[in-house]
C-alpha cells in the first residue's frame, strides 16, 4: 500500500515537472521569436484583418483562395490589439506556446512523462526549420491536429463512440475553415476508423454511426459560417468560388507549382529519422492489434495528411501542421529506444517493453545530439547575428512608406501594383485602403479575365491619384497587361524611389 502511494506521488512528481520543463520550453520560444529569430508576417495577418474591420468582406471586397478562420480570430481580437505588426506577434507565439504544451501532453498521455519531454523538445528544436517563423494557416492547424492525434482513438466495440466522434468531427470541421487541405485528414480518418473496424470484426452499424457522427460535426462550423456570410454579403456566390471553384480554374497547380530541392530534402531529412523504426514497431506489433497498435496507425495517416498542404507549392513553412505529430513520434519512439515504461504516468496507455541496451540509449542521445546541432543552428545564428532583425514583407517597406509619404503628402492614397505578399502591407503602414476588390495581382494564377476586369473596375471606381509601381516584378507586365495598360493610361511618372529590392516608380493621375 505504502509503495503503491510512494509510486504515484513519483509519477505525479515526474508529471508535474514535465509541464515544467514544456512550459519553459513555450516561453524560451516565444521569447526568440518575439525577439531575435527572423519572422515572416505579410499582408494577410496584418493588412487583411485591419482591411476587415474597416468594413471589407471576406470574398466579396478581399480576394482569397484559403477559409475564412485565421482572418476572422484576427480581426475579432485586433480591436484590442490595434498595432496589426504586434497581434501577429502575439498570435505566432502564443500558438507556438500551445502547440508546445499540447506536444508534450500527447507525449505524457501516450507514453509517459519523459516521452512527453522529448516530443516537446523536439517540436521546440525544430521549430524554425518547419518555417515556424512564418505566420500561416498552417500554423492554426497544428494545435488542432495535436490534438486530434490524442482525441481519436479506434473502438474495438460493438457500440459507436459517439462522444469521440462528435468531438473529432468538430475539430476537423474548424480544421477545414483553416484550410481546405484538411479534407485530407478527414478521408484518412473515416478510411483507417472503416479499416481499423474491418480488421476487428467490428459490426457495420456503429462504423457506419461513427462515420455519420464525424461527417455531421464536421459540416456544423461550415454551415455557421456560411448562414453567417450569407447574412452579412447577402450571397454565397464568392464565398464558393473562392473556397472551392478557383482551385480548380486557375492553373495553379501549373503556374504556382514549386518542388523541393534537394537541399531542403536533405534539410529536413533528420527529423525523419526515426520515422522508419517507428513503422517497423508498428508493424511488428500488428498481431498485437490493440489500443496502442491503433493510435500508431492513426498517427502516421494523420503525419501524411497533415504534410499534404506542403502540395503544390513546397514551403517549410507548409509543413507546420505537421511536426507536432512527427515530435510525438519522434518522442515515443526516443523512450522505446530508453526503455522507459509507457504505464509510468497516470492515465496512459501501455506499450510493449524492450529489454535495456546500452546501444539503443547510445542511439537516442547522438539522435538527440544530432537533432539540437542541426536544427538547434536557426537559433544559434539568429542569436549570433550582427544585422538588426528583420521582419520579412514588412520591415523594408517602413522606409518606403516614408518616402511616399513625403512625396503624397499625409492625404495622399496609393494604389500598390503589383502587390503581393512583399509589397502589399505598404498600405497598412500608410493606412491607405486599397480599391474594395483587393487582389494580389502579381501572381498570375489570379489573372483571370474575370478578376482582371473586377480589378480594372475597382480602381477606376477607387481613382485614387497615386500608383506605387515596383517595376518587373513576377513579370506584372505580361500576365497583368490589362491592368498595366490601364495605369500606363491613366498616370504619369512622378518620381523613383528606391527600396532593399530594388526600384520603384511613383506614379501620379494624369489631369483631366
Amino acid at each position: 500500500m505504502v509503495h503503491t502511494i510512494l509510486r504515484k506521488s513519483t509519477l505525479c512528481s515526474r508529471t508535474v515537472l514535465g509541464w515544467f520543463i514544456s512550459l519553459g520550453l513555450a516561453i524560451a520560444q516565444a521569447l526568440a521569436y518575439c525577439y531575435v529569430l527572423t519572422l515572416s508576417l505579410g499582408p494577410r495577418v496584418i493588412l487583411q484583418p485591419w482591411l476587415m474591420r474597416q468594413g471589407y468582406l471576406l470574398y466579396e471586397h478581399i480576394a482569397d483562395e484559403h477559409p475564412p478562420l485565421m482572418y476572422l480570430l484576427l480581426s475579432a481580437v485586433q480591436p484590442f490589439v490595434p498595432d496589426g505588426l504586434v497581434l501577429a506577434k502575439i498570435a505566432l507565439i502564443s500558438l507556438i506556446g500551445i502547440t508546445t504544451l499540447l506536444t508534450f501532453w500527447a507525449g505524457q498521455h501516450t507514453g509517459g512523462w519523459l516521452a512527453g519531454v522529448c516530443s516537446a523538445f523536439f517540436f521546440a528544436i525544430w521549430s524554425p526549420v518547419f518555417g515556424y517563423g512564418k505566420l500561416w494557416h498552417e500554423t492554426f492547424l497544428a494545435p488542432l491536429y495535436t490534438i486530434l492525434l490524442v482525441q481519436w482513438h479506434p473502438s474495438s466495440s460493438h457500440h459507436p463512440n459517439l462522444r469521440s466522434s462528435l468531438v473529432t468531427g468538430f475539430l476537423l470541421g474548424l480544421a477545414l475553415l483553416v484550410k481546405q487541405h484538411a479534407i485530407a485528414v478527414v478521408l484518412g480518418l473515416v478510411l483507417w476508423n472503416a479499416f481499423t473496424s474491418w480488421r476487428t470484426h467490428r459490426p457495420v452499424r456503429p462504423l457506419l454511426v461513427e462515420t455519420a457522427s464525424i461527417i455531421l460535426a464536421t459540416c456544423l462550423p461550415i454551415v455557421v459560417f456560411t448562414v453567417y456570410h450569407l447574412v452579412q454579403a447577402g450571397t454565397i456566390k464568392n464565398l464558393v468560388f473562392w473556397n472551392f471553384t478557383f482551385s480548380v480554374v486557375n492553373n495553379y497547380t501549373e503556374l504556382a507549382a514549386l518542388p523541393p530541392s534537394m537541399a531542403q530534402i536533405a534539410g529536413l531529412a533528420p527529423a525523419y529519422c526515426l520515422l522508419l523504426p517507428f513503422i517497423v514497431h508498428w508493424w511488428a506489433s500488428r498481431e498485437n492489434g490493440g489500443a496502442t497498435w491503433g493510435r500508431a496507425g492513426w498517427a502516421l495517416t494523420l503525419l501524411a495528411a497533415s504534410s499534404l498542404t506542403a502540395y503544390p507549392r513546397f514551403g517549410f513553412f507548409h509543413l507546420q501542421a505537421s511536426l507536432p505529430i512527427l515530435a510525438w513520434l519522434s518522442g515515443t519512439t526516443l523512450t522505446r529506444f530508453l526503455n522507459v515504461r509507457s504505464c509510468e504516468a497516470s492515465g496512459c496507455e501501455a506499450a510493449q517493453q524492450t529489454n535495456p541496451r546500452p546501444l539503443l540509449i547510445g542511439m537516442a542521445c547522438s539522435l538527440m545530439l544530432l537533432w539540437t546541432l542541426h536544427a538547434g543552428a536557426s537559433y544559434y545564428r539568429a542569436f549570433g547575428s550582427d544585422q538588426p532583425r528583420k521582419v520579412w514583407e514588412y520591415t523594408d517597406l517602413i522606409s518606403l512608406a516614408g518616402q511616399v509619404r513625403q512625396q503624397i503628402g499625409p492625404t495622399g492614397c496609393i494604389y500598390v501594383f503589383p502587390d503581393d505578399e512583399g509589397t502589399a502591407n505598404l498600405y497598412y503602414l500608410m493606412r491607405c485602403r486599397p480599391p474594395k476588390f483587393w487582389i494580389p495581382t502579381s501572381y498570375p494564377w489570379f489573372t483571370l479575365d474575370m478578376l482582371t476586369l473586377e480589378t480594372i473596375q475597382a480602381l477606376e471606381q477607387a481613382s485614387p491619384e497615386w500608383v506605387v509601381y515596383f517595376p518587373e516584378r513576377w513579370g506584372i507586365e505580361q500576365h497583368g497587361q490589362e491592368i498595366w495598360t490601364y495605369v500606363q493610361d491613366e498616370y504619369q511618372l512622378e518620381t523613383q524611389l528606391s527600396w532593399a529590392e530594388g526600384q520603384v516608380w511613383l506614379l501620379r493621375r494624369r489631369p483631366d
